[in-house]
């Protein structure tokens, strides 16, 4: 949790006593509760259950010393514990239809605001949930089964007041019992005078974000929200884009403001529409609920994604981000300081990288020093923008605060750097979810699902240097572009999205790519992206004959040659620097190319890189193939002599390669020789009770063998079992084939004519 000055400045700026519901639209299908429109259905009829009193003198106490902490989300209100449901509580009434109506007060005395955590909502179609004011004055729902999750979570936002009603209808042709079971309600006791002397708990340093400053950061600030975390607390955090552009909710904030994600609110659009304060609460959009992605402790992030895509009205924005670990040249932050309506602050100075410990464990960090603005409790988890309007971070903490020492004011965001590829597991790193194609996106620009804009083209290749000519391209580009147009540099073309380019020839070569969608297009060239260094074609001397019969050729090289008798594809005739030809009786072409082996290289750890046991579990490694190449072995220890089947899998399953092999017992090499094409998400399978060598450690992945192969993880998250340094061959580099002409040449015939008869006497010669 982010530091503070003004502790006692307050968080409930949203709750005016004139608000309407309106002004907190949560996910929910409008419309009027049905109690409204009976006359006999009055409140006088429902039940109130009555929370225990808090003791806010206590607990605003407990908050001078809270609130400063960075471990903690900033505390707004008192959770209580309750069990309060369609069969315990409340009031039925049932209509001459068969439709029923349940009705519940909720009481929380001396509350400024309540909300409700429901541990189990699960209601039928064509049923409705409403929570009001009693004097009508404001209203939410109604809430149906557009609302229903699978874990049955459900939390509402903020409503004033210390008395709600909620009111369940469900028709007579209902599927199935609605449940609406509620276990804990909020009560919000950070008080009202101190609302009415300062609209806001922030200081008088912060900017709202319609101010000048944040002049062409309309998108990002789209992108940030606030969160209401565990019922009682508020951090900040924004949407996140990932390389498929396809609107995953998914919001990036801290670590340290998580709790069970399934509660939580988050709130968009919540902000000033003019650079002044405004005179009561502005209106904002909420969604409940998330599920957990990942999270970790080394730069203190946390990726949920929400459970609803936000729809059309919200007008939200996914943020982009930067990936690499480049200090940025000027910051900036978007955040909700205090729980405060969203702010603008800047840092016109470069980030230096730091380590920094809130009480929840080192985290590495960009350390910003503030030029406009600052942040403060409530801001935890806000994303730091570059220079680029790419998220670079996510605050932790630090001393700022408005009237600071111009030493203090400076904070710490864990490097969104660190996020993307610590720990081996998707549980604990963000690559997993933003990239999950496994693009190798090092930068992503952020994306509009409301406003349609016309692309922006980026793309990358697999390797920008090969002998084979073979290149796996990939497009980047931002706004979901619909068709392609590829520019190879050597004369060609291609229309898909993500092509595979075989070049013939060596050279440099500048590739250009055009993405369009409906809104317009936009190209990039990459000057001299791509180098092809292919061997040097053969040298040739042809050979002929008289006749039918076989014919002699020679070539030489600086590899291994071999001859073919088309001009691609084929199986090779022979190997060597001569080839005879079969019995021809006609002048034929062949081919011959230029073969340089590529030596193999190895991925993966030594099986002595920690201390380590046999075991009977069978570990699955799990990895990517970047290229096409041969796994041409791996390394094993086994501990009793014995025949093992090895598989190679898809991430479903599927078997590409298997094999039983024969195994002695100790260290040995196991041959696979399995080709091995471009893909993410292999496994290389073993089973269990083998008595193979299994590491104490989960290892540090990736291991990556740059442009071939990546290791990702291990079955076990405690262990790296199994396999151990894979032997990987590339394919070999070849040259363009060289045509050799095998010539015949028509036999010569020799014709006798005679001249007339002669006579010849004995001893005469002719």
């Amino acid at each position: 949790m982010k530091n503070r000055k003004h502790f006692y400045y307050l968080v409930l700026l949203f709750i005016s006593i004139t608000v309407s519901f309106q002004a907190k639209a949560q996910i929910s299908q409008g419309g009027q509760p049905y109690s409204f429109s009976k006359a006999n259905l009055n409140n006088s009829q429902v039940p109130f259950s009555v929370m225990p009193a808090v003791d806010v003198a206590a607990r605003m106490a407990e908050d001078v010393y809270n609130d400063p902490q960075k471990s903690i989300p900033w505390r707004f209100g008192e959770n209580i514990a309750v069990n309060l449901n369609l069969g315990n509580s409340g009031t039925w009434d049932i209509m001459p239809n068969g439709d029923k109506l349940w009705r519940l007060g909720i009481n929380a005395p001396g509350a400024i605001s309540i909300n409700l955590i429901f541990d189990h909502y699960n209601l039928p179609a064509d049923a409705k949930l409403f929570i009001y004011a009693p004097n009508k004055s404001e209203i939410i729902g109604a809430f149906t089964d557009f609302n229903n999750r699978a874990d049955g979570a459900f939390a509402t936002t903020l409503m004033h007041g210390d008395s709600i009603i909620l009111e369940y209808f469900e028709p007579s042709n209902a599927s199935f019992p609605g449940e609406v079971s509620i276990n804990n309600v909020t009560h919000g006791y950070r008080n009202g005078f101190e609302y009415a002397k300062n609209f806001g708990g922030s200081g008088t340093c912060q900017n709202n974000v319609a101010c000048p400053i944040s002049s062409g950061w309309t998108n990002e600030v789209n992108s940030a929200c606030m969160l209401v975390s565990g019922g009682s607390g508020f951090c900040s955090g924004s949407l996140v884009n990932n390389t498929s552009n396809d609107g995953t909710p998914y919001i990036l904030t801290a670590n340290h403001c998580y709790s069970n994600p399934s509660t939580w609110v988050f709130w968009f659009n919540w902000q000033s529409p003019t650079c002044t304060n405004p005179g009561s609460s502005p209106t904002y959009n909420s969604i409940s609920g998330a599920t957990l992605k990942a999270q970790n402790v080394a730069s203190d992030f946390c990726l949920v994604q929400m459970s609803s895509t936000p729809p059309a009205a919200y007008n939200v924005y996914y943020a982009g981000w930067n990936n690499n670990a480049t200090a940025a040249t000027s910051t900036t932050c978007i955040h909700h300081p205090a729980g405060d309506i969203k702010k603008f602050s800047t840092a016109g100075a470069a980030t230096s990288v730091a380590a920094y410990n809130a009480g929840n464990g080192n985290a590495e960090c960009w350390n910003v020093s503030w030029t406009s603005g600052c942040t403060e409790g409530g801001s935890s988890g806000s994303p730091l923008f570059d220079q680029n309007h790419l998220i670079v971070g996510q605050l932790y903490g630090g001393p700022s605060a408005c009237g600071a020492a111009a030493s203090s004011m400076n904070d710490y965001y864990g490097k969104f750097s660190i996020s993307w590829n610590t720990g081996t597991t998707a549980a604990t790193r963000l690559k997993d979810w933003l990239d999950p194609t496994n693009t190798g996106a090092t930068t992503l620009p952020g994306f509009n699902p409301v406003s349609p804009q016309a692309p922006v083209a980026n793309f990358s290749a697999n390797v920008t240097t090969s002998c084979t000519g073979s290149i796996n391209f990939t497009d980047l580009s931002a706004n979901s572009p619909t068709s392609w147009i590829w520019y190879f540099g050597d004369g060609t073309t291609a229309t898909t999205q993500n092509p595979t380019h075989a070049y013939t020839a060596s050279g440099t070569y500048t590739v250009s790519l055009k993405s369009t969608n409906a809104i317009g297009n936009d190209s990039i060239a990459k000057v001299s992206y791509i180098t092809i260094n292919m061997p040097t074609i053969p040298t040739v001397t042809g050979g002929s004959r008289c006749g039918t019969g076989t014919v002699n050729l020679s070539a030489t090289g600086s590899g291994t040659l071999q001859w073919y008798a088309a001009a691609a594809g084929g199986t090779a005739l022979t190997t060597g620097t001569t080839y005879t030809t079969p019995s021809i009786s006609a002048t034929t072409t062949y081919y011959v190319e230029n073969h340089i082996v590529q030596p193999s290289a190895y991925v993966g750890p030594l099986a002595n890189f920690a201390a380590g046991a046999y075991s009977t579990t069978g570990y699955t490694l799990n990895f990517n193939c970047l290229a096409p190449c041969t796994l041409v072995s791996v390394a094993v220890d086994k501990q009793t002599a014995g025949n093992v089947l090895i598989q190679l899998t898809t991430s479903t399953g599927t078997v590409l390669q298997s094999g039983t092999f024969p195994i002695a017992a100790g260290p040995s090499r196991v041959t696979l020789n399995w080709p091995l094409t471009a893909g993410t998400g292999l496994k290389l399978v073993s089973p269990g009770n083998v008595g193979f060598w299994r590491v104490n450690t989960g290892g540090t992945f990736p291991y990556t063998l740059a442009g071939l192969v990546s290791i990702t993880s291990c079955s076990s998250t405690t262990r790296y079992g199994s396999y151990f340094d894979w032997e990987i061959k590339e394919p070999d580099c070849i040259s363009s084939r060289t045509p050799i002409v095998a010539t015949v040449n028509a036999m010569p015939t020799a014709t006798a004519t005679p001249v007339g008869a002669t006579a010849i006497c004995a001893g005469n010669s002719v």
